[in-house]
């Protein structure tokens, strides 16, 4: 449930103080510790009476130990004090997190019993979709069938990109525009024009997947979300299967440095789907990630954006000195890859 759902309750009269009204909560905590944060697990609404506010500096702390913790927003009543002191509203907007006023006629207990079923019904309508795309998969649903059966069902139209422009399953115009957008956004989700840009997954951007959903979801930014969630689930079952194919290609990349013979080389050529007799070139590939202290290395990452890069039509073996891909000189794998390079 949003926190601009909760504003629109009009019999609660609430007020948002600070923060962002789409953000999103699943359950309601009630406290008046000054440090609550060992009985929180994220995610909540945290309802507080103000009773552990005596000076402007307490505040500072509790939000602290709020943010700490994850909590999704802070709803603070005026039965106590008469009002929600300046600091706590301070405090709120430094750390980002969203402050409701609660008005004196209205109780905690009277917000918990009108929240509480709406939160049910979501958690219902989640549970039943989650049930339904296992009972796809199960079936053997492919991607284009897993993505057309959940935008329908929370009616979001569009397209999932690769950084490079293609279109993996979807419609969208000038996917090469926004697959830019979504490698140069500052941040995501982000409008572009007529689309709402999210990302697949928590990788490397320029190993990832876009999702470009028709119109402005930035206020109903949970559809996106879960619409992601479902694309990156399918890409985490395909990429199942090519961690097989990277380890052949390991074996071959081996095999050559090795000095093997020609009859092994062939074999192994040919276990990697590329006849021996057809031409091929060798790739090595690294990509450099300055300043950047988290994610994949730079020969994994190497490996992963000429994946994309060649459509998935090969693969890389990361190793020391970067990804070594073997890519057959196929007219579409070399056509795609001078098209992608040219646009890139």
């Amino acid at each position: 449930m949003r926190i601009s759902d909760l504003l629109a309750i009009d019999e609660l009269g609430l007020t948002l103080l600070a923060g962002d009204p789409t953000r999103e909560f699943g359950t309601v905590h009630i406290t008046d510790l000054p440090e609550p944060g060992r009985y929180l697990g994220g995610g909540e609404l945290v309802l507080t009476g103000l009773m552990w506010w005596h000076a402007p500096g307490d505040s500072a702390r509790f939000v602290a130990a709020l943010a700490e913790s994850g909590v999704a927003a802070l709803g603070a009543g005026q039965a106590w004090l008469g009002h929600v002191p300046a600091d706590l509203v301070a405090a709120c907007e430094v750390a980002g997190l969203p402050l409701v006023e609660v008005p004196v006629e209205v109780s905690f207990r009277t917000m918990a019993e009108l929240v509480v079923p709406r939160l049910a019904g979501d958690v219902r309508d989640a549970l039943g979709r989650h049930r339904r795309l296992v009972a796809a998969i199960a079936e053997g649903a492919d991607l284009r069938e897993l993505f057309a059966l959940t935008a329908a069902e929370l009616g979001v139209t569009g397209a999932v990109l690769s950084p490079s422009g293609e279109v993996i399953v979807g419609q969208a115009d000038d996917p090469v525009r926004l697959a830019k957008a979504y490698l140069t956004a500052p941040r995501l989700p982000a409008r572009v024009g007529e689309y709402t840009i999210f990302a697949v997954g928590r990788g490397h951007r320029a190993a990832g997947w876009a999702l470009a959903c028709d119109g402005d979801l930035l206020d109903r930014a949970d559809l996106g979300y879960e619409l992601a969630a479902c694309v990156g689930l399918e890409r985490s079952r395909m990429e199942e299967g090519r961690r097989v194919e990277r380890r052949l290609a390991e074996q071959l990349v081996v095999a050559a440095l090795a000095g093997a013979d020609v009859a092994e080389l062939n074999a192994r050529l040919r276990t990697c789907g590329i006849d021996a007799a057809e031409p091929y070139a060798v790739v090595n590939v690294t990509a450099l990630r300055p300043g950047a202290t988290r994610g994949p290395d730079p020969a994994t990452l190497g490996g992963q954006i000429v994946e994309e890069l060649l459509g998935r039509e090969v693969v890389a073996a990361a190793g020391a000195d970067g990804a070594v891909a073997v890519v057959p000189l196929r007219e579409r794998t070399t056509a795609g890859l001078a098209d992608r390079l040219r646009t890139g």
